[in-house]
């Protein structure tokens, strides 16, 4: 038999919410009656997470930390499967780091002996960019007139992992192709907003001119996407008074 190793599925991107991920851990080079006393665990941050003990223990069961148990199942490794699947049901900002996963066995030369493997969960915040959560305004917004110096301010949450940028764009009128404003933005650096994730504020200034009559001004946040459409979008009516 070869070296006795623990190998993962690697790095996970988790979303968070209502998404479920997996990490799985396979041994090799153990022999049969290694395999028979082999144990496993999986520890984050000192925290044992699963416990568990060899398959020949008749009785032994697998043990899920109790803060974990509602939202995580194991399937365990067996005499013909290897691979141990750990599934976690929903993801929270906690879930992000490090895991290490420790399987201890005998050695027949060295006697009791274990061997570790690490691996790393990102968690991921989808931008909350809706008209509800996001604003957009201007000023000013009355007796505006061509040539005037209009200024538009948007803010919302651009999610994390990557933070999401705000783009601007606007429609005149009867066009659908849009102009792409976003190089003459101002963006702030990213504030920690809700659990996890990040917002953003971005300010646009626009010089009036005759064919932005009723043009639609249009903030997106795009943490993916790079269009138009954005992952989410607030857009504003600007109608000129002449």
């Amino acid at each position: 038999h070869g070296q006795v190793q623990l190998n993962t599925n690697g790095a996970i991107t988790a979303v968070l919410g209502n998404n479920t991920y997996q990490l799985t851990c396979t041994h090799s080079g153990l022999t049969e009656s290694q395999i028979q006393l082999l144990s496993l665990k999986l520890v984050k941050d000192g925290v044992h997470l699963v416990v568990i003990p060899p398959f020949s223990f008749s009785g032994a069961n697998v043990t899920v930390n109790a803060t974990m148990s509602s939202r995580m199942s194991v399937v365990r490794f067996t005499a013909n499967n290897p691979t141990t699947t750990v599934t976690f049901q929903f993801t929270k900002c906690g879930d992000e780091g490090t895991y290490t996963w420790v399987g201890f066995y005998y050695d027949p030369t060295s006697g009791a002996s274990q061997v570790s493997q690490t691996q790393d969960i990102t968690v991921k915040a989808l931008p909350g960019f809706e008209p509800v959560d996001s604003v957009l305004s201007y000023t000013p917004n009355t007796n505006i007139a061509v040539g005037d110096k209009v200024t538009f301010t948007c803010s919302g949450d651009v999610g994390n992992n990557p933070v999401g940028v705000l783009a601007w764009f606007y429609f005149r009128e009867g066009e659908v192709t849009p102009v792409d404003e976003s190089s003459n933005a101002v963006s702030t650096a990213p504030q920690v907003s809700r659990k996890c994730s990040r917002s953003r504020s971005s300010t646009l200034e626009l010089t009036l001119t005759r064919d932005m009559y009723n043009m639609v001004v249009r903030c997106t946040v795009q943490q993916d996407r790079r269009t138009s459409d954005g992952e989410g979008h607030i857009t504003a009516l600007y109608k000129t008074d002449t």
